[in-house]
């Protein structure tokens, strides 16, 4: 069964954004990545599922370190912001 995530990532210390719009199959793993340049910029990320399953998703967000920041599991939609403390790359 497929799922529909859209998923909007921003920079919102930049004001930049990508909308993504992706088919996930029931227990499919996908991965995106935000590169944070400077310490203490803003992410922000939304995300919703619009059709399949149950219409949920689990979802985590890890830090450059591999430290899990957020973990949501059967979330229908999502929005959050953070405060990026180190330079790397955040998925």
């Amino acid at each position: 069964m497929l799922r529909r995530l859209v998923l909007l990532l921003a920079l919102a210390a930049m004001a930049h954004g990508v909308t993504l719009r992706k088919w996930i199959a029931a227990h499919e793993k996908t991965c995106y990545f935000a590169s944070v340049d400077v310490p203490f910029k803003k992410v922000a990320f939304y995300f919703a599922v619009h059709q399949g399953g149950n219409f949920d998703i689990d979802f985590e967000v890890e830090g450059p370190n591999n430290r899990q920041l957020f973990k949501g599991e059967a979330e229908r939609q999502g929005d959050y912001v953070f405060t990026a403390t180190q330079i790397g790359e955040y998925a």
